[in-house]
């Protein structure tokens, strides 16, 4: 470990214990401590040295200006925490990734939740002019989608850490998270059903959105045939077939950990000059 890391780990030390938070009672996904302002954030992230990567946010690129714009790239920390080996395919690249984003509480520069978006990596279509730079295109394109078996494995990995669920809700009325360009933007539907997961701990609570039924399919041979609705305006009418060894997919599916109102009084997520 150099010495500049030291001095970030040993400064997030002194803030944790300054707040009379205990850090682990604080701390979430890739031993991040949640809490404190968006600066902070960053420095843990890469004194924790969390990956980060920058990403396609669309699998075609027809033109040499397609790969000049930024609005067809998404840069993100990220976790490998959910890229289960069974499910990775090194011939298409196809990996499960966690995005890790924190949230600002509005007004002020302080986080109050952190958000991992669940996607799947794939390679890029190159077409046209692009096909030639092949070799020189490092970038993988990510999808918000990942098989139900990887939703269930999620399930029982929080359970395990976090005993059973709070609540399971299902629901028509959701919000989720979506890449669009190079940002992620809050949404909500109130047309699709999906069900969210949630725990509770003495300082903040974990909610689990286990993604919408988009018609996706995941086949361990052939990877991910993208959603047919309009969510993704793909066209198509195959549908996951357990005899074939296909297997549903969840959309849009993430985690979220926000600080609950305790841990915010505590340690004075509201104050704006922090």
């Amino acid at each position: 470990m150099n010495k500049s890391n030291l001095i970030l780990i040993i400064v997030f030390i002194v803030i944790s214990s300054c707040t009379g938070i205990p850090k682990e009672k604080l701390t979430a996904i890739e031993n991040i401590t949640l809490g404190g302002t968006s600066n902070n954030y960053y420095k843990q992230f890469d004194s924790l040295q969390i990956s980060h990567k920058r990403f396609f946010n669309k699998i075609l690129m027809m033109s040499y200006n397609d790969l000049m714009d930024d609005n067809n790239y998404y840069s993100s920390y990220y976790t490998n925490l959910f890229n289960i080996s069974e499910f990775r395919n090194p011939k298409k690249s196809i990996e499960h990734l966690g995005l890790i984003t924190p949230i600002t509480l509005e007004g002020t520069k302080n986080n109050f939740a952190l958000v991992v978006i669940l996607c799947h990596t794939d390679e890029p279509w190159l077409w046209g002019d692009t096909k030639r730079l092949q070799s020189s295109v490092n970038e993988k394109y990510i999808r918000q989608e990942v098989n139900n078996s990887i939703i269930d494995r999620i399930k029982k990995m929080y359970i395990t850490k976090y005993g059973e669920p709070k609540s399971i809700e299902t629901s028509n009325i959701n919000t989720f998270w979506k890449i669009d360009g190079n940002t992620l933007l809050r949404k909500t539907d109130s047309d699709d059903q999906a069900v969210t997961i949630k725990w509770e701990t003495e300082y903040y609570n974990v909610s689990f959105f286990t993604g919408y039924d988009l018609n996706g399919i995941y086949n361990p041979d052939n990877g991910y045939v993208e959603s047919t609705n309009s969510f993704s305006a793909n066209i198509g009418d195959e549908r996951a077939d357990p005899l074939k060894n296909e297997l549903k997919c969840g959309a849009y599916a993430y985690i979220y950990y926000e600080l609950n109102e305790k841990a915010m009084k505590e340690l004075k997520t509201d104050n704006k000059k922090l």
